[in-house]
């Protein structure tokens, strides 16, 4: 079974975040311009933004956790 680092998971937060964060703008971009279509943008759009924002913050909660329990080690010091 493959380990994944700190790294790896927040990065993966971050991409999922950043995926649906734009989806959702996308979204809410096109409630103007699709005739009869526009609750259904609307609640999708604000689902999708919510989700997106929402793992951007958990992203970014668990990179500092991780740095503030040692999970993270800098470069940097290693190599000195």
């Amino acid at each position: 079974m493959e380990q994944r680092t700190p790294y790896g998971r927040i990065l993966s937060a971050v991409q999922a975040g950043a995926i649906l964060a734009l989806l959702g703008l996308a979204l809410l971009f096109l409630r103007g311009r699709v005739a009869g279509a526009e609750e259904g943008f609307l609640v999708s759009g604000t689902i999708a933004l919510s989700l997106g924002f929402g793992f951007a913050l958990s992203a970014a909660l668990s990179y500092f956790l991780s740095k503030s329990f040692g999970l993270l080690s800098d470069s940097a010091a290693r190599r000195s």
